[in-house]
C-alpha cells in the first residue's frame, strides 16, 4: 500500500503528512504479513510472529507519536491541500480494517493454544491423578515413576 505521493509544496505539515502515510504504509504491510502467516499457519509460526511483533511495535510507536502530536495541534491539517487530506482518510481507513483483522486472528490463534493447552493440561492431570496414591511399594519398585513436574508455554 502505497499512498505517500508528494503533490504539494515542502511545508513542515506536508513533510510531517507524509511521514505519517509513510509510518502508516509501513504498519500496514506489517499486519499484512502477520495476518498472511496466521491464515497460513506455517512451521516455525512462533518464530516469524515475534519477528514481525518487534516491527509492529517499533512502528507502532512512531505512529502513536504522530498522532499524538495530531492530538496536541488540531490546526494541523487548516493548510493541508485537500488530497493529501483524502490519502491520510483512505490509508487511515484500511489500516483500521487490517487492525481489525489482525486482532481477530490473533483472537482465535490465542484460544486455539489455550484450548490445546487446557486438552493437555486435562490429560496429564488425568494421568497423574490414577497414580496419586503413593505407597512404599510403588516409590521402590524398579522401574516406579515418581512425582513429574510439567510445564506448557501459551505465549504466543
Amino acid at each position: 500500500m502505497e499512498h505517500v505521493q508528494n503533490t504539494e509544496k515542502s511545508t513542515p505539515q506536508s513533510v510531517r503528512l507524509n511521514e505519517l502515510l509513510r509510518i502508516t504504509d509501513q504498519l500496514s504491510d506489517v499486519l499484512s504479513e502477520e495476518i498472511d502467516l496466521l491464515n497460513a499457519r506455517p512451521e516455525g509460526l512462533a518464530e516469524e510472529i515475534a519477528l514481525i511483533q518487534q516491527k509492529k511495535t517499533g512502528l507502532s510507536r512512531i505512529y502513536e507519536g504522530h498522532i499524538e502530536f495530531l492530538r496536541e495541534n488540531p490546526d494541523f491539517f487548516r493548510n493541508i491541500a485537500p488530497e493529501s487530506k483524502e490519502k491520510l482518510k483512505i490509508a487511515s481507513k484500511e489500516f483500521a480494517e487490517l487492525v481489525k483483522e489482525n486482532a481477530r486472528l490473533l483472537d482465535i490463534t490465542k484460544k486455539t493454544s489455550e484450548r490445546v493447552a487446557n486438552t493437555i493440561i486435562t490429560a496429564i492431570r488425568r494421568e497423574t491423578a490414577k497414580g496419586a496414591t503413593y505407597s512404599d511399594a510403588q516409590n521402590q519398585a524398579p522401574g516406579a515413576l515418581g512425582s513429574q513436574s510439567y510445564t506448557l508455554n501459551t505465549e504466543i
